[in-house]
Formats: structure tokens, C-alpha cells, sequence
């Protein structure tokens, strides 16, 4: 790890960065692919090694609750890779300050209590200081500080490559969206200004452990305030959603939902134990983390395969719905999933490697260069609602006790994104039938293995047992 990539992740303002991506030593990084299915019949999974719903993620990333041989990933709509003509009205508009109905009135009536610490934080953005050369901004809105008894809902965010805690706030505005409804915002910044996350979004082990930061913020911050545990969430840009998508993995006991912008990561091998509802956000048009792949070493596979990846894991159905938000923006939505936990994605066409409406002034060059940034949308409006519409479940279902998805069919890399909703009909078709072929070979393997010995005769002790709505296959106690 000591050597460095042929590529670096470029700073996200007009410093030049002084530290090159880590490399990743799990996975080689020549090419990406891309896997298809479609089916919900499947084997059933077994826990391995440990009691099942203890998280083994903080420890060891060779353990894992799920086994990672070919994910599914089913195939995203087709999305216009140029910018559609302008429409006169979208039909959908997305939630703004003034119509959401997760306002501080609404949701605070309904927030459980707690004895508020002797010294509160003042009004507005604290920084403190956690163990050597590490630090956090607080952002405290006037209206917790109102009645510091109710338990608040806290955001974690995690700022871009060579990029200061401050400068994150000032991009994502994110600290004004808190002031209007109530919540704590709390900015991490990265050792030496790089959060430590690397290829397929793990860590490099020889940087600075940022989930142990996490951990012992999250600890600093209960003799602060009283934040909500079952309402924290974790977003970030660029490097810093990447950094949100490994803590989905790593902390899935104590991030609620995340919310990445121009950065979405499925971590594989996961360490995730339960469904973790994801809303990310992305431009077709970012040269920085592509849209379908390639770029940076650390980058390899693109948005659909992380989405798809999601999808399966938290077992959600495989056909989206489409919402237009605006002009240029469409929300892909796949719904179904394991204890409502929703993957959703914001797909900007015309967006560049940028957080819409946050639109931070780089300067003219490195405007140019990471593209154009949208203002069609509230992304802040859009992640506060999720959010909050996503909270930790009271006895979150642990993964292992359901049955894992079929065995994905591997589709052969495409050089561009398919533009034929008919092509893709098509495809979709030859990949269900594949996958139910699959599935039906694995039922009948299944039943052979559980054949009665010829010697053996009488009734067999059969106890189908139900893993879900979706799930009707037997498998062994965890």
C-alpha cells in the first residue's frame, strides 16, 4: 500500500492535493464488469461461525454475513446520456423547505425525551478537537436549544479529497437546511484532509482508522446533546460518499441511512447485517467518478453496479419505478426491500462531479473541469426526507436468517449504456428466464442433497420454515 496508484483522486477546490490515493491490495483493477439478474428464487444461506445478528463488521472485513459470489444487479432503466429537451412542467416536484412533512413542529411532538448534558454547545457550528491532529464541527440549530430535552436526529457528514470540514459546509449547505428543521449536523474531517476509504470501499490499512473515529465521536458527542441513535444518518461528496457507503457497511448497527453524492460505493466483501436504506446521487455527466465505470483505480465499476448491488442485498424488488423531478433530474426508486429499507437513486443528465444545489464556485478551470452543477433540485430537502422517512428499525432483520439471492448470470461489458428501452426489454427477458433456470437447478440439487438415504425408510421430518414474503424455502437455524 506504500506505492501509489497511477491515479489520484483530484482535490474537489483549487488546491492542488499532496496525497495520492491509496491503493487497494484485494482486488486487481483492470477492468470493471457489470452482473445482471432478475429473479427472487433462491438457495438458502447460512450463518457461519457466529451467533447470527451480532455485527462482526467493526473487527475483521474478512468475515461477513452475506456470501459475495456474484451479486445480482439488476439492470437500471435507460437514462438519456444527453440532456432531454426542456419539458414546460415537471410533474413531480421534488420537496422544498416550505412543503416537507418532516418539519421540527411536526417531528418534535413525537421525539422521545432525555436529560440534556449541564453544558450545552452554543447556537450555530462548534469545532472540537478528538485525540491527535483529529477534529469535528457541530452544528447546533437554534431550535434544539429551544427545548434540549428532545432527542434529535444527527447527520453525519464527510467531506470531499484535501478538503477541510468547513469547506464541506460550505459546498453541501447542508448546516442552513438544519437550522430550518432541527437537526444536528456533525462534519468529520479526514486525517491530513483524506477520509481513509480505497478501492470497492474499504479501507487502507495502513492510513488512519476512521470508523474508530467515528465510534469514539458518536461517544463525544453524547456528553454534548441529546442526538437521536435510532435517527443517525451519514452522507458526504465525492470521497466523503464513499467514505458514507463503507460506515453502511462497517457501522450498519449504528448509521440509520445514507445519503452519498457523486460517490455511491456497494463495500465488497460487506460486512452489513441487515438492509441499509440508501438514497445516492449522481451526474451522467461526472468525468471524476464515472456514471458507468472506469476512471480511477479507487473508482473501477460504476453507478449501476453499486445500485444493483444494494438492491440485492436489502432484497428489494428489481423492476424501479421513475419519477421526473425536474427537467434534467429522474428518481429511480426500487421499493420492496427488507424492512422497508429503500435503495434510491438521483440520476442528474446534464450533472458533473458536483452536489446539486449546492454549487460551490471552484474557479473557471476547475469549474470546467468538474462540470455542471444542477439547481433543478433541493438535494438537502431530498436527503432529510429520506432520512427521516428511514429510521433505524426497533429489532432490525438480520440478513443471514433469510435466504440469499439466486447466483447472478455475468453479462458481458458494454462499451456504452443501452439507449433501446426494446433492447433492454429484451434483455431483461433472456436475464429472468436465466435466472429462474438457475434457481429451478438449484431447488432440484437442493432436493437430492435432502433425499433419504436407500437404506432409511418412513416419513420424512420436513418443517418448511418462511425467511420473508418473498422467501418460502427451508433452511437451518442460525
Amino acid at each position: 500500500h506504500n506505492e501509489p496508484p497511477p491515479h489520484t483522486e483530484p482535490a474537489s477546490h483549487n488546491e492542488p492535493a499532496s496525497h495520492n490515493e491509496p491503493a487497494s491490495h484485494n482486488e486487481p483493477a483492470s477492468h470493471s464488469s457489470s452482473h445482471s439478474s432478475l429473479g427472487r428464487a433462491s438457495a438458502s444461506s447460512v450463518c457461519r461461525g457466529r451467533a447470527c445478528g451480532v455485527a462482526d463488521s467493526e473487527k475483521e472485513h474478512s468475515r461477513h454475513s452475506l456470501p459475495q459470489d456474484h451479486h445480482p444487479n439488476p439492470t437500471l432503466p435507460p437514462i438519456p446520456a444527453s440532456p432531454p429537451p426542456p419539458s414546460p412542467a415537471p410533474p413531480s416536484p421534488p420537496p422544498s423547505l416550505e412543503i416537507s412533512k418532516f418539519s421540527h413542529a411536526r417531528w418534535s411532538r413525537a421525539a422521545p425525551s432525555c436529560r440534556p448534558p449541564a453544558n450545552l454547545p452554543s447556537a450555530g457550528t462548534s469545532i472540537f478537537e478528538l485525540g491527535q491532529n483529529r477534529r469535528y464541527t457541530l452544528f447546533v440549530p437554534e431550535l434544539y436549544l429551544s427545548d434540549p430535552r428532545v432527542v434529535t436526529p444527527l447527520v453525519l457528514q464527510f467531506p470531499g479529497s484535501d478538503d477541510t470540514a468547513e469547506r464541506e459546509e460550505t459546498r453541501s449547505k447542508l448546516n442552513q437546511t438544519a437550522a430550518h428543521f432541527g437537526f444536528f449536523v456533525a462534519t468529520l474531517e479526514g486525517a491530513g484532509k483524506y477520509l481513509n476509504v480505497a478501492s470497492d470501499g474499504q479501507s487502507n490499512p495502513g492510513a488512519a482508522d476512521d470508523v474508530d473515529f467515528v465510534k469514539k465521536m458518536l461517544d463525544d458527542l453524547q456528553s454534548k446533546v441529546c442526538y437521536d441513535p435510532r435517527r443517525t444518518f451519514a452522507s458526504g461528496f465525492s470521497r466523503g460518499a464513499r467514505m458514507s457507503s463503507r460506515l453502511a457497511s462497517e457501522l450498519p448497527n449504528l448509521i440509520a441511512a445514507i445519503g452519498p453524492v457523486s460517490g455511491v460505493r456497494f463495500p465488497h466483501p460487506t460486512n452489513a447485517t441487515r438492509a441499509v436504506p440508501v438514497l445516492a446521487f449522481h451526474g451522467l455527466a461526472d468525468e471524476v467518478n464515472p456514471f458507468h465505470g472506469g476512471g480511477p483505480t479507487y473508482w473501477r465499476t460504476g453507478v449501476p453496479d453499486a445500485v444493483g448491488r444494494w438492491v440485492a442485498h436489502n432484497r428489494c424488488d428489481p423492476t424501479p419505478a421513475q419519477q421526473p423531478l425536474s427537467t434534467h433530474v429522474t428518481r429511480v426508486a426500487y421499493s420492496g426491500c427488507v424492512d422497508g429499507a429503500d435503495v434510491q437513486l438521483v440520476v442528474v443528465a446534464d450533472g458533473g462531479h458536483r452536489y446539486p444545489s449546492g454549487c460551490l464556485s471552484l474557479g473557471k478551470l476547475l469549474d470546467k473541469k468538474f462540470g455542471s452543477c444542477s439547481s433543478e433540485i433541493d438535494t438537502n430537502a431530498l436527503l432529510w426526507e429520506f432520512f427521516m422517512s428511514h429510521p433505524m428499525p426497533p429489532k432490525p432483520t438480520q440478513l443471514c436468517t433469510l435466504a440469499k439471492p439466486a447466483g447472478s448470470l455475468r453479462a458481458q461489458p458494454r462499451a456504452e449504456p443501452l439507449k433501446s428501452g426494446r433492447a433492454l426489454g429484451q434483455l431483461g427477458g433472456v436475464l429472468a428466464v436465466g435466472a429462474l433456470a438457475l434457481a429451478v437447478l438449484a431447488t432440484a440439487a437442493a432436493r437430492r442433497r435432502r433425499a433419504p438415504s436407500p437404506e432409511l425408510h418412513g416419513p420424512r421430518n420436513r418443517v418448511p420454515q418462511s425467511c420473508g414474503p418473498d422467501f418460502d424455502f427451508e433452511r437451518p437455524a442460525c
